[in-house]
């Protein structure tokens, strides 16, 4: 299945227009999760993201699952 990472503020949302392929959504979940830690770690200001949430969504737009990216510990 593909599925697409989108990027949603309160005023803003970023389309992954491209996505990636996964097996199911619990591989999607792991694949979002290594994503956003590989960018704690390379220094990104998790301050920054305050009221944006990452929302993975399949072919159709239903939305599969969402991380809240300003709950995650720095």
């Amino acid at each position: 299945m593909r599925c697409y990472f989108n990027l949603v503020g309160a005023h803003q949302t970023i389309v992954d227009d491209k996505g990636v392929e996964v097996t199911d959504p619990d591989e999607a979940r792991t694949h979002a999760l290594e994503a956003v830690w590989e960018l704690i770690q390379e220094g990104e200001e998790v301050s920054n993201w305050r009221g944006w949430r990452l929302e993975a969504a399949d072919v159709s737009g239903t939305v599969l699952f969402l991380i809240r990216l300003d709950a995650l510990p720095s």
